[in-house]
């Protein structure tokens, strides 16, 4: 398999915060020697915009809850309050609907560790949770800037997709065709970023590795983008070549 590949801002994400559910995937991923790592300036931008988003409205909305009475409540009952409550944050802090999808995926994912803490303790679970999760963006926002840099000895290393004049290379047939196929302008960015550096720079097949299986890696959309662009394979961090 190709020693390229191109990492997806959900793999970056990932492989740093440890309630991630990505995260065992992700971590033992880049574990792994022998591979050649990159990213788009833009997946890191991506995900380095995450980590502050969810710093700020996720701790605003972690404290709010605080507030809230946990009793004798059950999982499932705790869960409904968790996202009855989310709905009330999205309407009065009037979040966009990408916003909420953010916050929603994230507590999605680390459900059962907050339900946990509550349990363990009524007063102070929510709390202790927001300091934890908090902690740890803090140290994947660091270990996100350490690691992505334009260095050709950077572990992740960065390249943009834009002209020597700064202009961004739009490759607007190739991004009709691609968002047909994965119909979501934000991967499909990504996956032109890719592109770019494969065809640019790399100048041989490369891997995009993914956990996305929505867009990308799902058996059949995953057949349709490689006949598209042949000389990119999408893989998961968990393959073996």
């Amino acid at each position: 398999m190709y020693p390229d590949h191109f990492l997806d801002v959900n793999i970056l994400i990932g492989a740093r915060v440890s309630l991630d559910p990505q995260y065992p995937k992700a971590t033992n991923y880049m574990r792994r020697q022998n591979i050649k790592r990159c990213t788009s300036s833009d997946g890191f931008k991506t995900a380095k915009y995450h980590f502050d988003f969810i710093r700020s409205k996720g701790r605003a909305f972690l404290l709010e809850l605080s507030k809230r009475n946990f009793s004798d409540d059950t999982y499932s009952t705790i869960g409904l309050i968790i996202f009855n409550s989310l709905d009330d944050f999205k309407n009065t802090r009037r979040l966009s609907s990408t916003e909420y999808g953010r916050l929603y995926s994230l507590f999605a994912g680390v459900m059962a560790h907050l339900v946990k803490d509550i349990q363990k303790d009524r007063h102070n679970g929510v709390k202790n949770f927001c300091n934890n999760l908090l902690s740890e963006i803090e140290r994947a926002n660091l270990s996100l800037i350490r690691d992505c840099n334009y260095s050709v000895h950077a572990p992740i290393r960065l390249y943009d997709r834009r002209t020597k004049t700064g202009e961004r290379v739009k490759y607007s047939s190739k991004w009709k065709e691609l968002y047909d196929i994965i119909q979501d302008k934000e991967d499909v960015e990504i996956f032109l970023d890719c592109c770019h550096i494969q065809r640019h720079v790399i100048k041989r097949g490369m891997c995009f590795v993914t956990t996305d299986k929505k867009h990308f890696s799902g058996e059949e959309i995953k057949l349709r983008i490689e006949a598209a662009v042949p000389h990119i394979n999408i893989q998961p961090p968990n393959y073996r070549p």
